[in-house]
């Protein structure tokens, strides 16, 4: 599975950009969303160090990377290359490794770690959990999505190189691990290849409203597309 996912992401760095973030005002919105909780949620200054577990071509190192100490670690060679071409100026740590195996930091190193869109890659995210845990200093943040195996992206995972994860099972693991839970949200319940295909701002617009409607009438886990998950670290 690991060489499979590694292999996969070196064929897909030089499109991955354009196809994850940008292909759509939809995916542009989805961006958006997890970016905004990332940044609502972790606590940053100069001095901090900060992990993310996934770094791909740089969404979140070229927000943070110029006001931290900022590590990424990626399975794929060609991903991280991306990361190279965008941050030319900016000091980021790149570290080719699986995240779902130890992580190569000392113990109580960092201030925050970010695993957007990745734990569904890793067999072995538990152990991903694990390692976060250790790296972590106490009050640190932990920030992860969840590919949600209760929204409708399960009908599309016939070819698919992840697996979607129960929400409550990993929060479960979170606060088994030490974890204190913050902060819960949902992205979005409409199914990802709507969002692909918003061209015009109005109808964005509309898919907002109904995205809204189905935040108060659903609970945050059910269909949503993923969970974003904000935790703090307690006394191990």
């Amino acid at each position: 599975m690991t060489k499979e996912v590694s292999s996969f992401f070196n064929n897909f760095a030089t499109e991955y950009d354009k196809a994850a973030f940008k292909q759509s005002l939809g995916t542009q919105y989805l961006s958006e969303i997890e970016t905004n909780f990332v940044l609502k949620n972790l606590r940053t200054a100069n001095k901090s160090k900060i992990l993310e577990i996934g770094i791909g071509t740089g969404r979140f190192a070229q927000l943070l990377g110029s006001r931290t100490t900022y590590y990424g670690i990626d399975i794929s060679c060609k991903m991280m290359e991306g990361v190279k071409k965008k941050l030319k100026i900016r000091q980021v740590n790149l570290i080719l490794a699986d995240g779902g195996k130890t992580l190569p930091l000392r113990n109580n190193r960092l201030d925050g770690v970010i695993c957007i869109r990745v734990l569904k890659y890793i067999p072995t995210w538990k152990q991903t959990i694990k390692e976060t845990s250790r790296v972590l200093q106490k009050n640190g943040i932990f920030i992860c999505e969840v590919a949600n195996s209760s929204s409708v992206a399960h009908l599309g995972l016939k070819n698919a190189k992840y697996r979607l994860l129960n929400p409550d099972k990993v929060i479960e693991i979170l606060r088994n691990t030490g974890f204190k839970i913050n902060k819960i949200e949902p992205s979005v319940r409409l199914p990802f290849p709507l969002y692909t295909r918003i061209k015009n701002p109005k109808i964005l617009n509309f898919f907002k409203k109904v995205e809204r409607t189905l935040n108060i009438l659903l609970p945050k886990k059910t269909l949503s597309r993923n969970i974003l998950i904000a935790s703090t670290k307690g006394v191990s």
